[in-house]
């Protein structure tokens, strides 16, 4: 339910699937029990397509909750050149029915 939920706001937001894919390796930081990892990423959508490229999202399921996992390719300015930038959240499955999302 918690991915569900999430992609679900994404979408409501206007981001946009681009695609998905399997990545070998682990995540820094993140507790993982396989040797690879899912990346979905989105297009961004109209409201911050003058801040951010697109999005990668990427859930990590555990027994306590999920851990999201979030890479933004953000644009450069006039005087700044782009870069990335990560999010990392923890949520537990008993959250499902309490955040808004």
């Amino acid at each position: 339910p918690v991915h569900e939920r999430i992609l679900e706001a994404f979408q409501r937001l206007g981001f946009r699937f681009k695609h998905a894919d399997l990545e070998r390796g682990h995540i820094r930081g993140v507790q993982q029990t396989l040797p690879f990892y899912q990346e979905i990423e989105f297009f961004a959508s109209p409201q911050y397509a003058s801040t951010i490229r697109e999005v990668e999202l990427t859930f990590v399921t555990s027994q306590r909750g999920v851990e999201v996992i979030l890479e933004c390719d953000k644009r450069g300015g006039f005087l700044s050149a782009g870069h990335d930038a990560f999010g990392r959240y923890q949520v537990s499955h008993t959250d499902v029915d309490r955040v808004d999302w």
